[in-house]
């Protein structure tokens, strides 16, 4: 319901459930913030506050990019499998030894390094 499925897993397969319980562990981190905001607000007025947090809240969030990017742009959100949508390189490539490796490079600088440090410069 709040869109995670729909970007996860390879471009063309079906959505792939996320390894960890991202969702539930950015609703505690927001939880987190708002019970120390409350602390907060208490010792500076003496009151106490009402905490409201929820996974699908947490969830459409998370997302508000890719919500961002159809309401803005009229573009729907794509599965990009372990690359990312503007960033390359910045997947899983396959190693001789049947592993993988997850390569990054975020901006010129990074990318630059990255060549370096796998001998393609």
């Amino acid at each position: 319901m709040g869109g995670l499925l729909n970007i996860t897993g390879h471009e063309d397969g079906e959505p792939v459930r996320v390894g960890v319980a991202m969702t539930d562990i950015a609703t505690g981190l927001y939880a987190h913030g708002a019970i120390m905001a409350a602390i907060l607000q208490r010792q500076k007025t003496g009151k106490g506050q009402k905490i409201d947090c929820n996974l699908l809240s947490t969830q459409v969030a998370v997302l508000s990019h890719i919500g961002s990017n159809y309401l803005i742009a009229g573009k729907e959100a794509n599965k990009w499998g372990t690359g990312h949508e503007s960033i390359v390189p910045y997947q899983a490539f396959k190693t001789l030894d049947d592993g993988y490796l997850v390569v990054g490079g975020g901006n010129d600088q990074q990318f630059s390094s990255v060549c370096k440090v796998s001998f393609l410069l």
